[in-house]
């Protein structure tokens, strides 16, 4: 109860803004291909596999739509990992103390960050990966290979970058049961099932081209693009810094007792099967932020949560009178920094979702009963999600235009043309959203007026504010 009070008071401090990131506004809009009885990627693309797009439209279907439920479920999703930290805690320490907790609430501490607020596909993975290793623990069921298996893959197909920790549970797996090939077998055949199934399913579609462009030709380029993880991780860490110190020094001390475990763990010394498997999966998140090759923050989410339990190890009295005070303080200095904001969004909770600007934008579009049968856009995207839209262009995410890795896999394939915002532009949608100078002084389209409208919470990062929309003219 603690875990939930705590997760949402937090987190609600910015369900006032409409969008904390286009990625989720990207979800939404393809996760309604369900709905129009197409599979994603079929129709409309997002960078992501299948499977996340499903939860996104259940979560869509149990709300009704709501934006704002939408995002409590998200909240909720954290507090059903916390869960899952404490029983891979009980795991660790092999018996159950009130220090199984204290990984969990670190990550707590983490995810108050708004860099690390929910809604990302990391989130939903993990779930999955936490499962699997939890699954591998359960000595007393007969399948618990085969299930651990299908667990990793359900995580591959929310994010096709998780199959690191694919090889992270083989690894341990194969340490643990003394290179029991039998047992590794089972475990590749759970893999296998769920992605042979998936295959077949989208291969009676005829979709299958589009399915392996998406989960294998496109997350290969992306070796292509280039990165220091030196430099990425040292922002990231002034950055972190300038937040809060008190979740900085439990995030600098985390890294080392990690660094320390694997230092003992690949020298002569002779450990515990528990600090061997801390360190591979522990490495599997670093090394996934470093395949990413991104630098976005949120790749960083499986570090901040399995990095946590590095502190199982710290046992001792004098360790654990460093450790509380400094997690005592972190708890204050986030729940006062977040006060103000929290406490206004929940006694206000009726009229948040009332104020979005885009819903209200795409609510007076509907009262003018302005045709949108065809609508191009290349900005915020929650038109296309009010409107229940596809967007003319097979690219929903307006970021995608920008990272020539993708776009040249979906040239290759036929799905865009080289020139594609030029060529979504001369099809003449119904309606623009997004920036374009030359629609300004055309006569082809009338911008629409916003009025009475708070801008200021279309985006919680991008200062922006404004709301640009054009409608094609009425031919007479």
């Amino acid at each position: 109860m603690f875990f939930l009070l705590q997760i949402l008071f937090i987190q609600f401090s910015t369900h006032n803004y409409e969008t904390l990131s286009v990625d989720i506004n990207a979800f939404l809009v393809t996760a309604q291909e369900f709905g129009r009885g197409n599979l994603p990627l079929e129709f409309q693309y997002e960078n992501k596999p299948p499977l996340l797009f499903l939860i996104y439209f259940l979560f869509i279907s149990i709300t009704g739509g709501s934006l704002l439920q939408i995002k409590i479920l998200n909240d909720l999703i954290i507090w059903v990992l916390s869960i899952l930290l404490v029983l891979i805690s009980e795991s660790f320490l092999g018996k159950k103390t009130n220090w199984v907790f204290i990984p969990s609430i670190i990550f707590i501490l983490f995810t108050s960050n708004v860099w690390f607020h929910p809604g990302y596909s990391e989130y939903f993975s993990l779930i999955f990966i936490s499962l699997s290793y939890i699954t591998l623990e359960k000595t007393n069921m007969l399948s618990r290979f085969y299930l651990s298996g299908i667990f990793i893959a359900v995580s591959t197909l929310i994010n096709f970058g998780t199959i690191i920790f694919l090889v992270g549970l083989l690894s341990i797996a194969l340490i643990r049961y003394k290179f029991n090939l039998k047992k590794i077998l089972q475990i590749l055949l759970g893999f296998s099932f769920i992605h042979l199934t998936t295959a077949v399913v989208y291969s009676l579609r005829k979709s299958f081209d589009e399915y392996f462009m998406a989960i294998y030709e496109i997350p290969i380029s992306y070796t292509s693009t280039e990165f220091s993880f030196y430099k990425s991780f040292t922002i990231f860490l002034e950055s972190l810094s300038k937040y809060n110190l008190f979740i900085y020094s439990l995030f600098i001390i985390g890294i080392s007792i990690f660094l320390f475990i694997t230092y003992l763990s690949f020298s002569s010394k002779i450990l515990r099967s528990t600090e061997i498997e801390f360190t591979i999966i522990t490495l599997c998140s670093f090394i996934f932020y470093i395949l990413a090759a991104k630098n976005y923050y949120h790749h960083l989410i499986y570090l901040i949560y399995f990095l946590p339990l590095s502190f199982l190890w710290m046992k001792n009295i004098k360790s654990k009178l460093i450790i509380l005070p400094i997690i005592t303080f972190g708890l204050i200095t986030v729940n006062t920094f977040f006060y103000e904001a929290s406490s206004n969004n929940l006694k206000n909770y009726a009229e948040l979702e009332s104020s979005y600007p885009m819903k209200n934008v795409t609510d007076a579009l509907l009262e003018k009963d302005v045709a949108n049968e065809n609508i191009f856009s290349t900005k915020n995207i929650l038109i296309l999600y009010y409107l229940d839209k596809p967007n003319i262009s097979y690219i929903v995410h307006p970021g995608l235009y920008d990272y020539s890795e993708i776009t040249s896999v979906l040239i290759e394939n036929s799905k865009i043309k080289r020139n594609e915002l030029e060529v979504s532009l001369s099809l003449r949608p119904d309606i623009f959203e997004g920036r374009n100078s030359s629609y300004e002084s055309s006569s082809l389209y009338s911008k629409l007026e916003i009025i009475d409208i708070d801008l200021k919470l279309i985006h919680y990062w991008d200062k922006d504010e404004s709301i640009d929309i054009y409608i094609l003219n009425k031919r007479s």
